[in-house]
């Protein structure tokens, strides 16, 4: 995996054709910029994401569109403060059973589940997603970063993910991910809120995610709120 800065952009390259692990964050500052980063990727043909914290009317968004980046959907960045004396309360589906992530076999089970939305459409990224979590298990379970992992089963099937990342008293939760068949049965929801309910047991001051439009309800109930917008787009168009 590379990082590499351009201005105020990061850019990562896994050099394997999985727009998740490729990937773009900051507004480019013109259009030479934006013609770089996109031309890191076109020559090994290589999918990516570009997170952009900006609306779809600002110059960034017409040099990305004018490089062959298209919008693949906007979430919304969302933040919470514990007040003292905060609780979580959640009821989780009885056939659920959620364990932090101990062993290499957690981890590779967390890649099959961020794998599954994208084995019907996206065979090859779901490949390399899967294969990407289990070779970095071992750093994983190390737990650099303040990284910490959640896995979600139903009779021994892995069903459901997330992970979050504390530091200073500031945490943030990524990657909350269900099964496609296993959705609409409150299991992302028990999910999140048993790794919110850690979180806060930790003492974190600040907690933050990135929240598609369906899960924004989940978390207003959890006492997030929007501070901005992220438009991801993405170059898949290219393969």
């Amino acid at each position: 995996m590379k990082v590499l800065l351009a201005g105020s952009l990061e850019y990562s390259d896994c050099d394997q054709p999985a727009a998740t692990l490729n990937v773009a964050c900051g507004a480019p500052e013109d259009m030479k910029q934006a013609r770089d980063v996109t031309w890191h990727y076109i020559p090994r043909n290589l999918p990516a994401s570009w997170w952009l914290p900006t609306d779809v009317t600002t110059p960034a968004s017409w040099w990305l569109a004018e490089y062959g980046w298209s919008i693949e959907d906007i979430f919304i960045g969302m933040a919470l403060r514990p007040a003292p004396g905060y609780t979580v309360n959640f009821d989780s589906p009885p056939e659920l059973t959620i364990v932090p992530c101990t062993t290499e076999e957690h981890i590779c089970d967390v890649g099959r589940v961020i794998a599954s939305p994208h084995v019907d459409e996206q065979p090859r990224e779901a490949k390399v997603l899967a294969q990407a979590y289990r070779s970095a298990a071992r750093p994983i379970l190390a737990g650099e970063d303040g990284l910490k992992v959640w896995i979600g089963y139903v009779d021994g099937q892995p069903v459901s993910t997330i992970a979050a990342i504390s530091q200073d008293n500031t945490a943030g939760m990524y990657g909350l991910t269900t099964v496609p068949e296993c959705r609409h049965k409150n299991y992302a929801q028990a999910t999140f809120f048993k790794a919110l309910e850690y979180i806060v047991g930790t003492g974190c001051e600040l907690i933050t995610l990135q929240a598609a439009s369906g899960g924004v309800t989940i978390y207003n109930e959890a006492g997030f709120i929007p501070v901005n917008q992220f438009v991801l787009w993405n170059n898949k168009a290219l393969l």
